[in-house]
């Protein structure tokens, strides 16, 4: 099983809840926009596909095949506040060029259970 991350709303993460896995599910962080960071395992692959396919929010690129792929200019707006830098621009430049392992390396110094790992 792969850990996913995505950045969403709480209330649509409880909803969800179900369709992770038994044993692994869902940890998060929040994040200063109101959002969650939530990394996350499922329980079944149809779980997963549906997730995907309907599910507001913006997802990482995938930790494993995509793992090295910049997360994207809507992300780094919300987990800016990870990296360093004396002004919140810096910060967000800093964000802008992050990976998804960059960004699971620096949620997991708050939640460990937010690391990267492959079961």
């Amino acid at each position: 099983m792969v850990k996913h991350y995505s950045v969403m709303e709480k209330d649509e993460w409880r909803t969800w809840v179900p369709y992770f896995h038994p044993q692994h599910g869902s940890h998060y962080i929040d994040l200063p926009s109101g959002q969650i960071l939530v990394g996350y395992s499922f329980q079944q692959e149809a779980s997963e596909d549906h997730f995907f396919s309907t599910a507001k929010g913006l997802h990482l690129p995938h930790a494993v095949w995509h793992g090295n792929d910049p997360i994207g200019p809507e992300v780094a707006e919300h987990v800016h506040h990870l990296f360093d830098g004396e002004t919140t621009e810096e910060k967000k430049a800093a964000a802008s060029k992050a990976t998804t392992k960059d960004i699971a390396a620096r949620a997991s110094k708050i939640h460990p259970l937010l690391r990267m790992r492959v079961w």
